[in-house]
């Protein structure tokens, strides 16, 4: 046990170091902790030791997931109810799910459903990434806000996707000879967590309500997802679906004042279990299964440049952002996010063909993105 509490000091407190000194070379924090990661990969004992403690990193990639998920529910409060811009960003991801299907579909030869899933995994956009990239855009701050918005409405769609699909899958690899079943069961996973997480919102926010200024906020917050995670692994349910629907209704249901407390405490929790999730999948991989997929996974950017590019045209069609270059438009949607590895972590014991080996494939793809796509598109797209 004190291997792992040794290996966690470290990864955060070297995370956090280089993330801050790379901060300063204008580069976004998760490229820090990507070097951190590919550093401990080195270690000779590694794979072993993440063998023996992964129930342990398990607990932390689901904290970590279902904390960024319930943020995203909060923000959702925050966002321009702009209907131009709520259709632009659901435009933007269908036409972007649908190219990415069709390309990866007849290009490796998926099921239908495995094809979806795959879809889902490579369309979600980094929004830490995304707004880096967006304050360095020469737009007014009008137009920065409405592809902030855009950046968190298509992460939000990305996820109702999956929520959506991911059950069918699992349940129909389980009853590969029953459809039946399969659907019924989908379908009452979806409601059930749906509802669970209504529930589980409300209480918090009653909890809130009276208890605000009374307990310690850092606390409260994380002992509710807590609650969340634990009651959702309990019913077997989507924890994450939990999470964000929680989110959603504490964000519609509390005062402006609790909300902003709240997201600041989860902000210092999240940090530390973010950290840890981008280190160890990164140190899971290995820089020697890294390099096995350097060309799927340029692959990979290829196919989502291609699908985010449509979006971008779709947007522009669409008249609500006020630049005449598309450049901006695609800047803004084209980095992929750590969550896309998160869905490829869940999906890779159902996939047929890729099977786990679309974790590593994505990992490296955010990898490729990091080290060579951030750099392409400060060159020769910011010129700086």
């Amino acid at each position: 046990m004190e291997e792992v509490i040794i290996f966690i000091a470290i990864s955060v407190i070297s995370g956090l170091i280089l993330s801050y000194i790379l901060s300063k070379s204008d580069f976004p924090t998760i490229t820090g902790l990507i070097i951190i990661g590919i550093v401990i990969s080195f270690i000779p004992t590694l794979d072993k030791f993440l063998t023996s403690f992964g129930s342990i990193f398990k607990i932390i990639i689901e904290l970590a997931i279902n904390i960024l998920l319930f943020e995203t529910g909060l923000e959702i409060i925050y966002l321009k109810y702009n209907k131009k811009i709520i259709l632009s960003a659901i435009a933007q991801s269908f036409f972007t799910f649908l190219i990415i299907f069709l390309i990866s579909k007849i290009f490796f030869k998926l099921a239908i459903i495995e094809g979806i899933l795959i879809a889902i995994i490579w369309m979600v956009t980094g929004s830490d990434i995304a707004i880096t990239l967006i304050r360095k855009l020469k737009v007014n701050q009008d137009t920065k806000l409405k592809l902030g918005a855009i950046v968190v409405f298509d992460d939000l769609i990305a996820e109702i996707f999956f929520f959506l699909f991911f059950p069918l899958l699992k349940f129909k690899t389980i009853f590969q000879n029953e459809p039946t079943n399969a659907i019924l069961l989908t379908v009452g996973e979806i409601i059930l967590s749906i509802a669970l997480g209504i529930l589980l919102g409300l209480l918090f926010s009653r909890f809130e309500r009276y208890g605000f200024n009374k307990f310690p906020q850092i606390i409260t917050s994380f002992s509710f997802i807590l609650l969340f995670v634990g009651i959702s692994e309990y019913l077997k349910l989507h924890s994450i679906v939990v999470s964000l629907i929680a989110g959603i209704v504490f964000s519609n249901t509390s005062k402006n004042e609790i909300i902003k407390i709240v997201r600041f405490s989860l902000k210092e929790i999240d940090q530390i279990f973010y950290t840890l999730f981008i280190i160890y999948s990164i140190s899971y991989v290995g820089l020697i299964r890294i390099e096995k997929f350097l060309l799927p996974s340029i692959l990979i950017l290829f196919i989502r440049l291609i699908g985010k590019s449509v979006g971008a045209i779709i947007i522009q069609k669409l008249k609500i952002i006020e630049t005449n270059s598309i450049k901006n438009i695609i800047i803004t949607i084209i980095p992929q996010s750590m969550l896309s590895a998160y869905f490829a972590y869940l999906s890779g014991e159902y996939l047929t063909i890729f099977g786990t080996s679309i974790f590593t494939a994505t990992i490296t793809s955010i990898i490729m993105f990091e080290i060579l796509g951030y750099y392409l598109i400060k060159k020769f797209a910011l010129n700086e």
